[in-house]
């Protein structure tokens, strides 16, 4: 067990785990792990997406294509392999505390980062990058 806690991915895993929290207590209401919805977690992507390191080119910029940060004024943001190893990690958060099992939007059961919200936003963050 304290060998599973030392590896990287749980490191990781734990530390998005209190950068998540943080962020559902800054959301009006009261959100925790237990209430979240897509949406909630959708909106947390959206306010990593502010750290994002990968300069994503728009169509006839002079750079597209290349590596590198430049001054085109194109967008700076998450790569999609990030975003999907974001849903990935809260899905195994929420995972560990119960929430299992495909999104029920009508019950407000399920793991949240499985619905198909969160699979289309990631859709649409991939489509964008390539």
């Amino acid at each position: 067990m304290d060998f599973d806690r030392a590896t990287s991915y749980a490191k990781q895993k734990d530390s998005l785990r209190k950068e998540f929290e943080t962020f559902l207590a800054s959301l009006p209401g009261h959100i925790t792990l237990a209430t979240v919805t897509p949406r909630d977690i959708c909106r947390f992507l959206v306010f990593k997406d502010s750290n994002g390191k990968a300069q994503i080119h728009r169509k006839g910029c002079k750079y597209i294509g290349q590596a590198g940060r430049y001054t085109c004024g194109c967008p700076i943001r998450l790569s999609y392999k990030t975003v999907d190893s974001y849903i990935g990690k809260l899905r195994a958060i929420l995972h560990s505390i119960g929430r299992d099992g495909e999104w029920d939007k009508r019950l407000g059961l399920g793991n949240p980062a499985s619905d198909k919200t969160v699979k289309d936003f990631l859709r649409l963050v991939t489509v964008e990058q390539l």
